[in-house]
């Protein structure tokens, strides 16, 4: 049947643009710490929200780990340290990030951190709870998936998860019932239907529920583990910890763990240790491949927009 255009609506999720709006406002928030990209630039169309985060050179900190695997306590612990601040920041400010993980952390020409990707972030006051289902499952808290409602202390899971891939170059334990595979975002979960939502979680129910009997617990350290430092390992596990409410969720709790003790934690806040110098020390080779192509990027032209011009 023919629909005259002046009958023909373009429906909007309300709820999602509540969400992108909320997106924009916290980066504008948060975004001048040091370890946080800041948005240089927002603006709107009838359709659409651009925001123009500033330019950060070093990539993506996924694809150091999927070119070089496992790296260096010591360079990890500048990460970590780096990626705890942030957070810390994040809570301190009433904010709950909820999607952790290496695609969301850019390298600057010195390997320092910058946070990306608000889109799943939320206010929450310290003590506040939220029970929305998001995140990627990977890197998702125990409590998360057992659609409890849960607090600040699920980031912190998630930087233990995201710990054990650069010390390991392997997860963890999975906090659901199904083999690790390939990562999944859940977005706006509510207004999925029970069909999608088994979709998403389990590929098949008979198969899955046989394998749920045989798997570890969640936030089993994997075999490789056993080669770490004992603070590593113990580090590991406090992150990893299923109760939220005994887990390490502060950055005073870190700042007093073995793994960080006698470590001038004033010195990853002013930038005094670099990361990158941490690696060419450590994996040369691997550092002079990675300022070549920083320095290729660098020299690369902007041509144009991906989307048409607006006017």
């Amino acid at each position: 049947m023919f629909v005259p255009s002046n009958l023909a609506y373009h429906i909007v999720n309300e709820s999602a643009v509540r969400q992108v709006k909320e997106e924009a406002r916290i980066q504008a928030a948060c975004g001048h710490h040091s370890f946080i990209a800041g948005a240089v630039a927002r603006w709107q169309t009838k359709k659409r929200l651009y925001i123009v985060s500033e330019y950060i050179p070093g990539g993506e900190l996924l694809a150091l780990l999927d070119k070089y695997g496992r790296l260096p306590e010591d360079l990890v612990k500048i990460f970590v340290a780096e990626i705890a601040i942030a957070i810390d920041f994040l809570h301190n400010a009433g904010v709950i990030y909820r999607d952790l993980k290496p695609e969301n952390i850019l390298l600057d020409s010195d390997y320092h951190i910058r946070l990306i990707d608000f889109g799943l972030s939320k206010w929450l006051s310290i003590g506040s709870r939220t029970t929305t289902l998001c995140g990627t499952l990977k890197y998702m808290a125990p409590e998360v998936l057992s659609r409890e409602p849960y607090g600040h202390a699920v980031d912190w899971w998630s930087l233990g998860v995201l710990t054990c891939r650069m010390l390991t170059d392997e997860y963890p334990a999975p906090a659901i019932g199904k083999r690790a595979t390939p990562d999944y975002e859940l977005t706006h979960v509510p207004n999925r239907s029970p069909t999608n939502m088994a979709a998403c979680s389990n590929s098949n129910g008979d198969n899955e529920q046989r394998h749920h009997l045989i798997q570890p617990i969640a936030g089993t350290l994997p075999k490789s583990a056993t080669s770490l430092s004992n603070a590593a390992r113990g580090l590991l596990m406090r992150l990893l910890e299923r109760d939220p409410r005994v887990r390490m969720r502060n950055l005073r709790q870190l700042q007093q763990s073995a793994f960080y003790m006698k470590f001038n934690f004033e010195h990853v806040k002013t930038k005094k240790i670099s990361p990158r110098s941490l690696l060419e020390q450590q994996l040369p080779n691997v550092a002079e491949q990675s300022k070549a192509n920083i320095k290729l990027a660098s020299e690369k032209l902007f041509l144009t927009f991906d989307q048409p011009t607006l006017i």
